[in-house]
């Protein structure tokens, strides 16, 4: 049991053989309170100086912080264990022994622990016992009579908590069926902005059948809010009123239950995305006993089986059956080898990861940052890898999984020699008996025996290749009157076949041709349409646009392609796509006419009104209106942007810009950020119009900034300001405006920053309100807050919050809430600033935006550092990190990083801390953001300090002065100080 009790839960107290020893020096005191919040943990003599003086400390701090060591000791004396065992001396700093000092804070949050976990189980009774131990362990406001600002930040963080444990008391109580409103009428009216007290006193009284009690204490609720934060209640409590309202007091009771713990977490899937197998494969016996030898021996090692040859002689159907044989995770993708600009293996990976479950937001656009996430993925989840259809060696080998039991099939024309431990295995053409079994078992009846010299000449004419085969079979079977002897005069004429398919003079130019007089002249005329388009599959809205019909009609005709083998169909969890294979596509293209062309373009054209009605839940950009139509899901992105390179190809430059930019809303929230400004700066060289080159820089601008590079954001948003004043457009011109100032902040150009956010909240003050003004109003208070005036940032936020509520912009309601609980941090407001990251949480999930995710917990992180709080601070911190490996933005990047330095250097591990700063310096340096590389120079210099390497620090340590004093920064106070402590 340890000797020692450390109080902090109300007055700083030590409790030595049962008696309590208050001390009288409040350095003492805070000292004493620093080093029991990081129990068990090192804290630097640094930490413990900033915490007692804050960042004017005496010339003497050091040598105070000994005396109140040694008071402190010296109160530990009765307890009869030496005091240097329970507070230890280290070169750097100190610590608070945890197994020989118990303190107060640890018992609290493992009673509370205890508590939440009874509580998750349905356990009622013994939460409510958890709670109520826990609670009476509080004697008063926490660490109440130590000083320091980050002291007191700390206690008012302890009691947030304590504040979370009565709530939680409350609700189990009410769960449990006990009442409550005489607690919650005092409580409400203690703290009348904690809104989920509201919400337990408002179901309290409901449930006690008070109904217009209730109603008029929600009213009560709504006005507080409305007068103290200028805000309408959160969404918790609005729920509870509507549930009131319905007399619905279950639902209540279920939000209140939700507290603690919603449903499990359902296990990933099962992912096996691979085509039919077909019933009629035919032959190569040799060839899938050697394969199946090879992948079942993948154990130990992994195991890559590259199958080569010419179009059409079966390769994808040979890895299609050998896939199905194995009782595994399965991903089949098309590498496109065949066509002018196949995918990048970056891109591949993409989407392969997506396949396997990752949301978009999830992958990252750093190409090496996929890579990484791509091997590890594939070495945790070992799916078998098909890659069909490859283009090369370069394109392959960054796809091939390195860790043992990872099996991976590629399929090429060419053998990929190149290609280190990989086995080949080259098919040629069927021989006659196999092609003849082929032949029957696709024609569905044993003719080669009935006919066997015309089954000669016809296998002779197909050359053994089992496309050729296939195609004619399935003929055959759809003509039963056709002989083969027909059939072989058909083909029999050199000089229609097909150019790319040949073995010697033969090729199945003619099997094409005849392949699509089983269908209509209306099918016929969507295959040639679908052959132009720049993507290899398509579903059947394009299609019907395509041919300017309704979508059961289009529909109709797919099916008929997809029967006669001209497409062939796979879900791509939105839609059912229609995928051709390429040599008919180029077989298709040869028939093409000007009127599919003009058909084409009417294709892109309902195209670009599917994007411009996407759901996105966020439109920061101001895209053109969209046209009048259903609306549309997500659409794709990478047939959009394909869509806009083939516009600029043909010419139709004004149909590629007003494309691209359609889809700049996902670029700015959806990771797509790389690919959409290729497309974008693609589209600009081909030289749009004014208007087109206005909108593509605006939306360069933005996504570059949001991607966290400011200098490259500047020039574009610049011109595009410009452009649009001239033009009279007051919206977009105010919106580059916005983020132009965003720009400006992030390089620390206050004066520009706010010369360029007002200019923009000016001209777009209308009413209504368009969204872009709520975005400019955020902007303006994030520049407020970084430039300390706190109130004035929260009224632009408020109003911020008023337009995007009114818009409807989730993702941009969810960031303003952020933002107001950032402000509110920096004015002690914790309870306050805890329920707007809550709320923000609960939005930011439901829309799936990762950058305000890794935000939260990046901000959550800083708090509980800065009070010292190191236990809590570390998940906020892993947290934060692994979320930004897997989001596009850089900035999260960075700072997720920059977090996660100071935690490891909190904790003492120095060399961690000096690997995390600098790789964040990189970033920040890359960014062109002088505020950012100044404060994680400061950070650089604390780690080198630690580490003894005293010269760097002074380097690091200067330069970060140099900057914060030319931009006329406040942080310059304090690395003064921490130069002269290094000369001192």
């Amino acid at each position: 049991m340890p000797a020692v009790e450390v109080r902090i839960l109300g007055a700083v107290e030590i409790v030595a053989d049962g008696v309590v020893a208050a001390l009288a020096s409040a350095p003492a005191r805070t000292v004493l309170a620093a080093l029991a919040l990081r129990s068990g943990v090192l804290v630097q003599v640094e930490d413990l100086v900033d915490m007692v003086w804050g960042g004017a400390p005496p010339r003497t701090a050091v040598n105070q912080l000994q005396i109140a060591v040694h008071r402190i000791r010296r109160a530990f004396a009765p307890a009869g264990v030496d005091p240097q065992m329970l507070l230890a001396t280290h070169p750097a700093g100190y610590r608070l022994a945890a197994d020989a000092v118990e303190v107060d804070l640890g018992a609290f949050r493992s009673l509370t622990a205890g508590a939440a976990q009874r509580a998750a189980t349905a356990d009622w009774s013994g939460a409510s016992g958890g709670y109520a131990a826990a609670l009476r362990l509080w004697r008063g406001r926490a660490c109440q009579d130590a000083a320091g600002e980050r002291i007191r930040s700390a206690g008012g963080l302890l009691d947030a908590e304590r504040m979370e444990a009565l709530q939680r008391h409350l609700a189990v109580d009410l769960l449990a069926g006990r009442p409550i409103t005489e607690q919650t009428a005092d409580l409400v009216l203690a703290e009348p902005l904690r809104e989920r007290f509201w919400v337990l006193h408002v179901l309290g009284l409901a449930l006690e059948g008070r109904q217009a009690e209730a109603l008029a204490a929600y009213r009560r609720a709504q006005r507080v809010l409305a007068d103290e934060l200028g805000l309408d209640p959160g969404a918790e409590l609005r729920a509870i009123e509507r549930h009131l309202l319905l007399g619905d007091t279950v639902a209540g009771v279920a939000l209140v239950r939700s507290w603690f713990g919603g449903s499990p977490a359902r296990p990933a899937p099962r992912v096996r995305q691979l085509p039919a197998d077909i019933s009629y494969f035919t032959g190569r016996a040799s060839e899938l006993d050697r394969v199946s030898a090879l992948l079942d021996g993948a154990a130990a090692r992994p195991v890559t089986v590259c199958v080569s040859g010419m179009g059409g002689a079966g390769k994808t159907t040979l890895a299609v059956r050998l896939a199905h044989q194995l009782d595994t995770e399965a991903v089949f993708v098309d590498l496109h080898g065949t066509e002018p600009s196949p995918p990048e293996a970056y891109q591949v990976m993409g989407s392969i990861l997506r396949s396997l479950g990752l949301p978009g937001p999830s992958v990252p656009s750093d190409r090496d940052a996929r890579a990484g996430l791509y091997r590890s993925t594939m070495a945790e989840r070992g799916p078998l890898l098909v890659l069909d259809n490859a283009a090369g060696e370069a394109q392959v080998r960054p796809l091939l999984p390195g860790a043992p039991g990872c099996r991976t099939i590629v399929t090429s024309r060419s053998t990929l020699a190149g290609l280190d431990g990989v086995t080949a295995v080259e098919l040629g053409v069927l021989d006659p008996r196999d092609a003849a079994a082929l032949l029957d078992n696709v024609s569905g009846q044993p003719r080669t025996s009935d006919e066997p010299d015309a089954a000669r000449r016809l296998l002779e004419l197909c050359g053994g290749l089992p496309l050729a085969l296939r195609i004619v079979g399935v003929r055959l079977a759809r003509q039963p009157g056709t002989s083969l002897e027909r059939m072989a005069a058909r083909l029999d004429d050199e000089r229609s076949r097909l150019d790319e398919l040949t073995v010697g003079d033969r090729d199945v130019r003619a099997v094409f041709a005849e392949s699509l007089r089983l269908v209509d002249a209306s099918a016929a005329l969507l295959l040639r349409r679908l052959a132009l388009l720049p993507v290899p599959s398509a579903g059947a809205r394009l299609a019907a646009a395509l041919l300017d019909v309704g979508l059961p009609e289009a529909e109709r005709r797919l099916e008929r392609l997809s029967a006669a083998s001209l497409v062939s169909t796979w879900d791509s969890g939105q839609e059912l796509r229609y995928q051709m294979h390429d040599l008919v596509r180029l077989y298709a293209r040869e028939d093409c006419d000007d009127l599919d062309v003009a058909a084409l373009r009417h294709g892109y054209e309902a195209l670009l009104g599917e994007a411009l009605r996407a759901d996105l839940g966020s439109r920061p950009y101001p895209a053109e209106p969209a046209p009048a139509g259903p609306p549309a899901s997500r659409v794709d992105q990478a047939l959009v942007l394909s869509a806009a390179l083939d516009c600029v190809a043909r010419g139709w430059v004004e149909l590629a810009w007003r494309l691209v930019c359609a889809t700049t809303n996902v670029a700015l929230t959806h990771a797509y950020g790389p690919e959409w400004t290729d497309a974008a700066g693609r589209v600009l060289a081909a030289g749009p119009d004014a208007e087109g080159s206005a909108a593509l820089r605006l939306g360069l601008g933005m996504v570059w900034q949001r991607s966290g590079r400011p200098l490259a954001a500047r020039g574009p948003l610049r011109s595009a300001r410009r452009a649009y004043a001239v033009r009279g457009d007051s919206l977009r011109a105010a919106t580059a405006a916005t983020y132009l100032s965003m720009a400006y902040r992030v390089m620390g150009r206050w004066r520009p920053a706010l010369a360029a956010v007002g200019w923009a909240v000016v001209r777009l003050d209308a009413d209504p309100a368009p969204v872009q003004l709520g975005w400019a109003q955020l902007a303006l208070g994030n520049l407020l807050l970084e430039m300390d005036d706190p109130p004035a940032a929260r009224a632009a936020y408020a109003r911020a919050l008023a337009v995007m509520r009114t818009a409807g912009d989730r993702a941009g309601e969810a960031n303003v809430l952020i933002s107001l609980a950032q402000s509110l941090r920096r004015s002690g407001r914790y309870e306050q600033m805890m329920m707007r990251y809550q709320e923000a949480v609960q939005i930011l999930r439901e829309v799936d935006e990762p950058l305000g995710l890794v935000m939260v917990e990046i901000a959550l992180g800083r708090v509980s550092l800065r009070a010292g709080d190191l236990g809590a601070a570390r998940p906020h911190s892993e947290q934060a990190l692994a979320l930004a490996k897997r989001a596009p933005f850089t900035l999260a990047r960075k700072d997720a990083l920059d977090l996660a330095g100071e935690v490891a250097l909190a904790g003492g591990d120095v060399p961690a801390a000096l690997e995390l700063f600098t790789a964040t310096l990189e970033i920040a340096r890359a960014q062109s953001a002088p505020v950012g590389v100044a404060s994680v120079l400061h950070h650089l210099a604390r780690a080198q300090r630690a580490a003894g390497d005293i010269k760097a620090a002074r380097a690091a340590a200067t330069e970060s002065l140099e900057i914060f004093t030319a931009l006329g920064r406040s942080e310059r106070h304090g690395i003064s100080a921490f130069l002269r402590d290094l000369d001192g």
